[in-house]
């Protein structure tokens, strides 16, 4: 399903950025003494708690950055779709994947690396024309551990849902009819058309 889902998204988008995202070792220790915090206001020792849980804990409070890092990029006028998975590191520690989605106004490859402020990221361009290898490559992540997150950006990879808007309507039901339009000329000739 999400690898579906993301290789249309990447066929559709003006270009696409596909990103590692991790913690430094302070970031990562931070969001441990969060959920510490977290579990001992709710009378639970954090480091009782079973190695699943004790990722879990630890990716709310990275993923709560992730989400601020996200807004930063939009506030400064850039229109985003994503595919976001968080994954163990062999440390056990949560880092992210993820496939980023220009939609109108480029991105910088330095302002990608550069406003993320909670360790190392790596960025690369995708090829339209790998759409699918990409697409596999980064939803494997969902499938190498049960500790595997995933999140996206609303109605992602779903025709005729938040489409319009995604490609720069102001009426998302625009959007949504051009490109239900252009996928009925698509399946009439046996391909997808973008």
């Amino acid at each position: 399903m999400w690898t579906e889902r993301a290789a249309l998204e990447i066929v559709m988008s003006r270009r696409t950025w596909m990103g590692t995202l991790t913690l430094s070792p302070e970031r990562q220790e931070a969001c441990a003494n969060l959920a510490r915090l977290r579990e001992r206001k709710n009378g639970f020792d954090f480091e009782a708690l079973p190695e699943a849980e004790q990722f879990a804990q630890r990716h709310r409070f990275a993923s709560m950055e992730v989400t601020r890092w996200l807004k930063r990029l939009r506030f400064s006028g850039h229109q985003l779709r994503y595919l976001l998975v968080c994954e163990a590191h062999k440390s056990g520690l949560p880092h992210y994947h993820i496939l980023l989605h220009e939609l109108i106004r480029p991105i910088q490859k330095n302002t990608l690396e550069s406003s993320w402020g909670w360790g190392f990221s790596a960025w690369r361009v995708v090829s339209k024309d790998n759409a699918l290898e990409t697409a596999e490559y980064i939803c494997k992540y969902l499938t190498k551990s049960t500790r595997a997150k995933v999140r996206a950006s609303v109605g992602y990879g779903l025709l005729g849902q938040n489409i319009g808007y995604a490609l720069g309507h102001s009426d998302p039901n625009n959007g949504a009819a051009t490109v239900g339009a252009a996928n009925k000329k698509a399946n009439a000739k046996g391909r997808v058309q973008v």
